[in-house]
């Protein structure tokens, strides 16, 4: 809740840091850097090995999935004991082993012929192999809902009951001078060098037959 989901140091020519396993290190836990490749939610593709980065920490014989740098993700640890669901405040998720991955989903509900039916999404898929921060190259979450900055568009989420499932989503387009403005008020964050937001509107690629 204290520091914000943070991508912005790629636009600007720096590298991420892995913040959130260094601090677990130093607070004694036993962490492991894990990879993961994140599912493209147009194309169905995953991305290239190390695209995602995650963490397997070990507690008392337990391990847990810990990963702080997925916007839309969870934010309690995830249990890797077991595929069954996994409900927090703001959604429901389950880690699934097939092959030689392991994938973590998210639940939705689909209408068909009228009825809900259970739908799981792919978020993401990884391995328990250990690596290095070395490895990598290349929001805030609030209690009633999130605050985003995407490219040039502020998105609001608020939370419309106590259990998460209802949300309450407002867009915003903003200015460059905006953008500065507002990453220093509601985050916290002050950029060393200009930014340079991308264009966040993602069409889909055409379907080829």
């Amino acid at each position: 809740m204290a520091v914000p989901f943070e991508n912005l140091t790629v636009h600007i020519g720096e590298r991420n840091n892995g913040l959130f396993s260094w601090l677990l290190s130093q607070m004694g836990f036993d962490v492991t850097i894990l990879s993961a490749q994140v599912r493209n939610r147009f194309t169905g593709a995953y991305g290239p090995p190390f695209d995602h980065f995650i963490m397997m920490v070990k507690l008392d014989g337990h391990r847990w999935l810990c990963d702080v740098g997925f916007g839309s993700g969870f934010q309690l640890p995830l249990s890797l004991e077991t595929d069954s669901p996994q409900a927090q405040s703001h959604g429901v998720y389950r880690i699934r082993s097939q092959g030689d991955f392991i994938f973590m989903e998210t639940k939705s509900e689909t209408e068909v012929s009228g009825s809900a039916e259970e739908c799981w999404l792919e978020q993401y898929k990884f391995t328990l192999e250990s690596r290095e921060r070395d490895d990598f190259r290349a929001m805030l979450l609030l209690p009633t809902g999130r605050i985003t900055i995407m490219g040039r568009k502020l998105i609001i989420t608020s939370l419309t009951s106590e259990d998460g499932q209802q949300a309450m989503k407002t867009t915003t387009d903003l200015s460059n001078e905006e953008i500065t403005e507002l990453l220093r008020e509601k985050f916290g964050i002050v950029l060393p060098s200009p930014l340079t937001p991308k264009d966040v509107e993602i069409v889909p690629p055409p379907v080829t037959y």
